[in-house]
């Protein structure tokens, strides 16, 4: 996803989720004339409030996950040299942005609503809009080819990285999908894996035209290595070392 206070609460999520059932809330007790308009006036105006903390949070996030940069420091202080990049530049749009002055001023430091999110929830939610998003245009444009190769994660476990090519607006677009973890180390396996992926955001392998890894046997083996796995499946799929 291109171009696009901290969550503020350390489930953003949950937030989203609190201010759905409010407005939902509101509309169906003022229907059945039971609530004062006041009343569902102050509490409209609540969900209004943490709904904007929501999307500064959000986009904040994402600006962080898509150049892949790390979210939290040595300390959650508002106002630290040393709080990460999240709380940075929250304090950085604060500048210009009262409303979130006026959040900050409120909450920091005194609370945990001015906070690092420290649950997955939010980068969970928002990873997979990315994703779908990138397989919408990946249908869209039919063809593509895949890149793969293994990256050590940090506790130092084998996953592959995989990465997905193809035309838009007649220009080659690359993107990002998807770490795959504990694949084991054969071809089939490997390719086993791709292959799951794919299916389980709904590409299909016969438009697949191309296939890109190192020169690891196992990865370029013509007959037991991901390369001919993968050709058994789409001969179509031509590989580019």
């Amino acid at each position: 996803m291109t171009g696009r206070m901290p969550v503020v609460l350390s489930r953003c999520m949950s937030v989203h989720m609190y201010i759905v059932r409010i407005s939902s809330a509101c509309q169906t007790v003022t229907s059945a004339g039971r609530v004062e308009t006041e009343l569902v006036k102050q509490v409209s105006e609540i969900a209004s409030y943490w709904r904007e903390v929501l999307k500064r949070s959000v986009s904040v996030i994402s600006f962080l996950a898509e150049r892949g940069l790390a979210f939290r420091g040595s300390d959650e202080i508002v106002g630290s040299r040393t709080n990460g990049n999240y709380l940075g530049l929250m304090e950085l749009l604060a500048e210009y942005d009262p409303f979130l002055v006026q959040h900050i001023q409120k909450y920091a430091n005194h609370t945990k609503v001015v906070a690092t999110p420290t649950s997955c929830e939010e980068l969970v939610s928002i990873g997979k809009s990315v994703l779908d998003n990138i397989v919408a245009r990946v249908k869209e444009a039919k063809y593509f080819s895949v890149s793969v190769d293994f990256t050590p994660a940090i506790s130092h476990i084998d996953q592959l990285t995989v990465i997905l090519r193809y035309i838009e607006n007649e220009a080659p677009v690359e993107h990002f999908m998807t770490f795959l973890s504990n694949t084991g180390h054969t071809g089939l396996q490997q390719a086993a894996a791709l292959l799951d992926f794919l299916k389980a955001t709904g590409l299909d392998i016969a438009n697949c035209r191309g296939q890109s890894y190192d020169n690891a046997s196992n990865m370029k083996g013509r007959y037991n290595g991901m390369q001919g796995m993968m050709k058994q499946e789409n001969p179509l799929a031509i590989f580019v070392p």
